[in-house]
């Protein structure tokens, strides 16, 4: 939801154009298993550095960028890209990465905005969202919510208890000081 909002109101896109996937994580191994399109084409192309390296470098695949690019400067990899783009019917593919391993993405269809382009600008709106979402959903898939909820209450218990003996300690002192003014010596 705060993705399709983010979307709508940044870009003025469709909130029905917009999709975010999360990919699930199997047991300990921090492999991910291969569900449909575009985690079979992560998986396969994971193990060549190149498209990796292509997707950590620009963050972003945005395919009137690449069919630009393409069409003078035609490649293996950026074939490889739209047609992958292409298979996936999307106009904007948005990796989010945590630690070099693709955490989610989110896909913009085709002609979500009619006869515009995205700009830099808003090209760098997108990579900003994409790593400030990576950390939540990295919580949100290796920690349980309920276990941090607890532990961020016991953290601000035994905060509340070291702040109440400060302020023990800090009025025997005024007390200590105090009591030691008023005494007067003599008979």
């Amino acid at each position: 939801h705060i993705t399709k909002i983010f979307f709508k109101e940044a870009l003025n896109i469709n909130s029905r154009k917009t999709q975010i996937f999360t990919r699930q994580m199997r047991g300990d191994s921090h492999e991910y298993p291969q569900l449909n399109k575009v985690e079979t084409f992560i998986e396969r192309n994971e193990e060549k550095n190149d498209i990796l390296e292509y997707l950590i470098k620009n963050k972003i695949l945005i395919k009137d960028e690449i069919e630009f690019s393409n069409f003078y400067n035609s490649n293996h990899l950026s074939q490889t890209i739209l047609t992958f783009l292409e298979e996936i019917d999307a106009d904007i593919f948005l990796p989010i990465f945590h630690q070099e391993k693709i955490l989610a993405y989110i896909i913009i269809e085709p002609d979500a905005r009619k006869q515009k382009l995205y700009t830099d600008t808003e090209r760098d709106e997108l990579v900003v969202f994409g790593s400030y979402i990576s950390n939540i959903i990295y919580l949100l898939q290796n920690r349980n919510l309920d276990i941090l909820i607890e532990k961020e209450k016991a953290l601000k218990e035994a905060l509340f208890f070291k702040h109440q003996e400060n302020n023990q300690y800090k009025e025997s002192i005024r007390l200590f000081l105090k009591d030691k003014l008023q005494r007067k010596i003599g008979i």
